[in-house]
């Protein structure tokens, strides 16, 4: 909870409780996720290096005290926003299928998830921008790595290790197989949304591709998706 940021110095922004005092759950909740936008919004449009927090503080209407206190600098705040953004498919993969029937369902949703993160406006810009500057701010590319798709990686090598403890499937090393599956979802459908060749895929593009996914990774690990 960001309790901290019930600064006296703060201007008025949206959720901003008005009657005075500590700022509810609820209220601290939707100035994180204010403060977020903007800040996800300055990085991917000006880029890590003309991303200020005094410019985000500005815009935001939270001091820019209260953002040192609450993420330290620049780059725990970078970190912030990459985490927001990777944490989107990672519920689907919190709860382990409970049956085999459920796996192929499972496997499925998070790839579409990862494809539309991959795909996305806001994916494609993310990309090419740690590209852009990685040389300038040489912890960026870790930085970035560690908070976006390493953590989405890791959360599914977890996930596969618990499949393949359960004995739904036959795993050596979760992490390559993890991996794995995510070059077979995003592969070079991200590479291609970067340099801008083609047109974007549509739904049922995308659709197809999760699917083909999600059976040759299981027909590999088990032998059949049924």
């Amino acid at each position: 909870m960001l309790c901290a940021m019930g600064d006296a110095q703060d201007r008025v922004i949206p959720g901003r409780n008005r009657t005075g005092g500590r700022p509810t759950r609820a209220e601290s909740a939707r100035r994180l996720d204010h403060l977020l936008d903007i800040a996800t919004d300055r990085f991917l449009n000006l880029g890590y290096g003309a991303t200020t927090i005094e410019a985000i503080a500005r815009e935001s209407g939270i001091a820019k005290k209260t953002i040192y206190r609450r993420f330290g600098d620049k780059p725990a705040l970078f970190g912030a926003v990459l985490r927001r953004l990777s944490d989107r498919g990672l519920p689907l993969l919190r709860e382990v299928a409970v049956d085999g029937a459920a796996l192929p369902v499972t496997l499925r949703a998070f790839a579409r998830q990862v494809l539309d993160g991959a795909v996305s406006q806001e994916g494609v810009m993310l990309s090419a921008m740690i590209q852009a500057e990685a040389r300038a701010f040489p912890l960026l590319a870790q930085g970035y790595y560690e908070n976006g798709p390493g953590r989405i990686q890791a959360a599914l090598a977890r996930f596969l290790a618990a499949q393949h403890a359960a004995g739904r499937l036959t795993i050596e090393d979760p992490q390559v197989a993890a991996e794995q599956f995510l070059h077979l979802a995003i592969g070079g459908i991200h590479r291609r949304a970067m340099l801008g060749i083609g047109p974007a895929p549509d739904r049922a593009a995308l659709d197809r591709r999760a699917d083909f996914a999600v059976r040759i990774f299981l027909d590999g690990c088990r032998g059949s998706t049924d």
